[in-house]
């Protein structure tokens, strides 16, 4: 990212340590709430083969939450060490 857009992050970053203010990143898994649309055509991962109640907002409109590749307890633990 090293163009304009990481420029002006950091300008931003300034400005707001300037006014004691703090920044946080909150990532999140996604898990069963993704969609193929956003996998390259993969399923999305959970921890068990339930579908979500509810529509994925896509690039291409509103689609139904798919069914995931249920993950086994070994492949839990490698998604949070990741």
């Amino acid at each position: 990212m090293r163009n304009k857009e990481e420029h002006r992050t950091d300008r931003i970053t300034d400005a707001v340590h300037a006014s004691d203010g703090r920044m946080f990143l909150q990532l999140w898994h996604m898990g069963r709430v993704s969609h193929p649309d956003y996998q390259g055509g993969r399923l999305p991962v959970g921890p068990s083969p339930i579908a979500a109640t509810g529509e994925a907002h896509t690039p291409t409109g509103k689609k139904p939450y798919v069914v995931p590749q249920a993950l086994s307890a070994k492949e839990i633990a490698r998604v949070i060490d990741d």
